[in-house]
């Protein structure tokens, strides 16, 4: 979850939705969230087919709503829902006019984690089944990955609006060129290290990045004629450093065809594509480089 809260909505007259849209865009307000909502009115099973599709690749959504009736003879809301349901197990609202009725059916063709919501009360019933949605993720290694998702994008924004500012400016003011002050920020920075000691600075992760911390582990084991692989310019942990400054400097792109989201190299305009598979690989090498830090020596014996 992120500070769009994605919704994909199935009824086949979508723009009477329109007053629910208005709402729930007041309410996710409220709680930190812009409501996004793809719409599908084509209720046909090539659509449904498509959809299921990209869904078992990669799933953006927070929430499924259905309209039970859609005026189809033999097509229903909970017969778009079981294709769907094939793919996901995000929660999904049902409406209706009849929602008993409904409930037997949903009873009948297993589908759960569902919820059913009366159609002349759906503003008003919806509302803690959503509050209820964001409370599960309002956890701390959410919220750690939203910052650092967000600020990523802060970031690339506000590089691209000081590139743009900075080759539109006359800069009479600027008495030296950006270089030299970087340049000027640096010796500063060496100044202040000149008054650490080394436990100090290999503590401080504002002047001693995770860069720092592989080069020189490595030295000091190579020095020791020890070898870790793990600490190589090509090993398990460059390569998760790589990923990690990736997924943080470049600005990301669904495409929804395809259920895969992608990463754009700013330079180079190429995308590099993730989807469900990639992801869990990332989650299994994740658990593999953690295991073989922890065997890393904590001396020269």
């Amino acid at each position: 979850m992120n500070l769009l809260f994605h919704i994909l909505w199935f009824d086949d007259k979508i723009n009477e939705i329109k007053p629910f849209e208005d709402s729930l865009e007041l309410f996710l307000y409220q709680y930190g969230f812009k409501l996004d909502i793809e719409k599908v009115d084509n209720i046909s099973d090539e659509t449904l087919n498509t959809i299921s599709s990209r869904l078992k690749n990669y799933n953006p959504y927070d929430l499924v709503i259905f309209d039970y009736d859609f005026g189809v003879p033999d097509v229903n809301g909970v017969t778009a829902a079981e294709k769907v349901r094939r793919a996901i197990y995000t929660d999904i609202i049902f409406y209706s006019s009849n929602p008993r009725q409904l409930n037997d059916t949903l009873v009948k063709k297993f589908i759960y984690g569902s919820y059913i919501v009366n159609k002349f009360r759906f503003d008003h019933t919806i509302r803690p089944i959503i509050q209820d949605h964001i409370k599960k993720f309002t956890n701390i290694n959410n919220i750690r990955g939203l910052i650092l998702s967000e600020m990523s994008q802060i970031e690339i924004l506000l590089r691209k609006k000081f590139l743009e500012y900075h080759n539109n400016t006359k800069h009479s003011f600027q008495e030296c060129s950006l270089k030299e002050l970087k340049i000027n920020d640096i010796n500063k920075t060496l100044t202040k290290l000149n008054n650490y000691v080394d436990d100090e600075l290999i503590s401080d992760p504002h002047n001693y990045t995770l860069q720092d911390l592989r080069v020189n582990y490595k030295r000091f084991l190579k020095h020791q004629n020890k070898e870790c692989k793990i600490l190589d310019d090509k090993g398990l942990l460059h390569e998760y450093q790589m990923l990690r400054n990736n997924f943080a400097h470049r600005l990301d792109e669904y495409d929804k065809n395809n259920g895969t989201v992608s990463l754009i190299n700013p330079k180079t305009n190429e995308p590099t594509d993730f989807n469900f598979e990639r992801f869990l690989q990332i989650r299994k090498g994740l658990h593999e480089l953690k295991n073989q830090i922890e065997t890393l020596p904590l001396s020269n014996e």
